[in-house]
């Protein structure tokens, strides 16, 4: 008999891209033309590529294209869960879920305690969208083109990040390492005061280091926040941060989940017709 669990609450789920809300792990740069490549949330496939192949042995068999389908239609579960769902042995499930991870196409979503304590591993979809197209030559003309697709319907790429109840960041989607500029073994594990967010804010000399902290003793007050961040070369940004708590099986808050938009532009843009309407009323 399957154990019961305890689930650590944690916003949103694990969805295919044409419905998707949570992220992708991943880290550094995108890879150069030649192979599997992103952009954001978006994976570009060249044939004989070790990674296309990769994931193409991992879809093309049936069970592992099922076990896709349940998880996009259910959200994340764990392997005892897809086994039930699929009536096959745990080890037959294991296969295809360690397939499909190793093709990048899920991951671990989260961790759940049973009853007992026992840590549960909860598999979920990546939020990746995967392009083939014979029209384009190279993985950066897809790049290309996908991003010039965006600016023109005007989509931001979200920042995905998680972080601990101590302030320290546990994951950070592939957009999110891109934009700040650092690579994988530089944030996780990092706290976020002093990485990623300053110690004060300019301009307000808000205390962020306080903020943070009170973000996870009242999350109720910072569903939405938007604050001062900074990059690995220094650079001042405006991010704005929707703030969701990770809880653990008794509910006390063990971490918080935040998607984030870069609000740079329209900061400066705010600033500079403030600026310019104040200087007409004097």
């Amino acid at each position: 008999m399957r154990e019961e669990k305890k689930h650590v609450t944690e916003a949103g789920g694990f969805h295919p891209s044409h419905g998707s809300r949570k992220p992708p792990c991943g880290a550094g740069t995108a890879p150069a033309t030649g192979g599997t490549g992103t952009a954001g949330d978006v994976v570009f496939l060249e044939s004989g590529n070790e990674g296309t192949q990769n994931i193409v042995r991992a879809i093309s068999h049936q069970t592992a294209g099922v076990v896709v389908q349940i998880l996009a239609a259910e959200g994340p579960l764990s392997l005892s869960d897809i086994a039930l769902r699929l009536e096959i042995s745990l080890n037959a499930t294991k296969y295809h879920i360690r397939n499909l991870i190793k093709a990048g196409i899920l991951e671990i979503a989260m961790i759940e305690y049973s009853v007992k304590g026992k840590k549960v591993k909860i598999y979920g979809l990546k939020n990746y969208v995967f392009l083939v197209s014979s029209k384009m030559s190279s993985t950066d003309q897809l790049r290309n083109a996908v991003v010039k697709r965006r600016k023109e319907r005007d989509e931001p790429v979200r920042i995905i990040l998680k972080w601990d109840k101590t302030g320290k960041i546990t994951f950070f989607n592939e957009y999110g390492h891109r934009f700040f500029g650092f690579a994988h073994s530089e944030v996780i594990g990092k706290p976020l005061v002093g990485t990623i967010v300053p110690d004060r804010e300019s301009g307000t000399d808000r205390d962020l280091d306080y903020m943070i902290k009170n973000i996870l003793t009242h999350p109720e007050c910072y569903a939405s926040n938007e604050n001062e961040n900074i990059t690995k070369d220094g650079k001042r940004v405006w991010i704005r941060w929707s703030n969701k708590p990770i809880c653990d099986e008794n509910g006390e808050v063990i971490g918080m989940f935040s998607i984030g938009t870069d609000m740079t532009e329209s900061k400066a843009l705010e600033e500079t017709l403030f600026q310019a309407e104040k200087d007409s009323l004097t």
